[in-house]
């Protein structure tokens, strides 16, 4: 059960870091300067901080597990959007504040979900933790947030690399909606006991370790789908610019001869 916390909260915080590469490039070819994206930002963490002890409270009172999966599909679908925004943005030929303040919001509406999986993972492992295990349990969560934050960087600039910049927001969507999915078919529905979780965690590995094989099993799987459906969109994507460039060159063919 511990492991399942570590991955969700893993998985949580990869969605916010994978991004991050590109986020300041898609932004000014979106027409904004250095300010408006640092306020954008800042809203973001300002929702983060002001609805974290929120999402602790629902958790009390809905349970850990549904809140985690809300979580993960709120950051999907508000990624989506984020991106329908961007595109916009950009095949503007101008700065449009309607689309300035969409993306404002919508970070916003980001950082409001961006919490919530780690809130309640963190509440979920109090619940089940040991007072002599508490602090090593918690601390596996703040691993969690730091592979996070080292890895996410890394997969969002060698994505970018291809040249394309929404590829890491595709990336993202589709790591978060993917574990979304997971996260509903491997959470238990009833919030499990200390004993439960102990006795769980016993007969899955078996040892003390806390990474097993199982787990990195798990990570391999979501991730080699996140890469294939990604790989699969990008191709897409290349073939639509490769036809509509074929298509202009035989209109300028035909317009050149006539």
């Amino acid at each position: 059960m511990k492991k399942k916390l570590f991955v969700a909260t893993l998985v949580s915080y990869l969605g916010i870091y994978i991004t991050m590469p590109v986020l300041s490039a898609i932004s000014t070819k979106a027409h904004m300067i250095p300010s408006q994206i640092g306020i954008m930002i800042s809203l973001g963490a300002a929702a983060m901080l002001l609805f974290a002890p929120i999402w602790g409270k629902m958790s009390d009172i809905f349970g850990r597990r549904i809140v985690m999966i809300i979580g993960l599909f709120g950051m999907g679908v508000f990624f989506i959007l984020y991106v329908i925004l961007f595109h916009m943005s950009i095949a503007s030929s101008k700065a449009v504040p309607l689309f300035f303040y969409g993306l404002m919001g919508t970070r916003f509406l980001l950082g409001v979900f961006m919490t919530t999986t780690p809130t309640a993972a963190n509440a979920y492992m109090a619940d089940i933790s040991t007072t002599k295990d508490r602090a090593k349990d918690m601390s596996s969560l703040g691993f969690a947030t730091g592979l996070a934050m080292v890895l996410g960087p890394i997969i969002g600039g060698l994505i970018s690399t291809t040249g394309n910049l929404y590829l890491p927001f595709y990336t993202t969507i589709v790591l978060l909606l993917l574990f979304t999915v997971i996260m509903t078919a491997i959470l238990p529905k009833r919030q499990v006991s200390i004993n439960e979780a102990h006795a769980t965690d016993k007969k899955e590995t078996g040892s003390k370790k806390f990474f097993s094989v199982k787990l990195l099993s798990w990570l391999l799987v979501g991730c080699s789908v996140m890469f294939v459906v990604v790989g699969f969109a990008q191709k897409s994507i290349n073939w639509t610019i490769f036809i509509q460039l074929i298509r202009r060159h035989l209109r300028y063919d035909c317009d050149y001869k006539n």
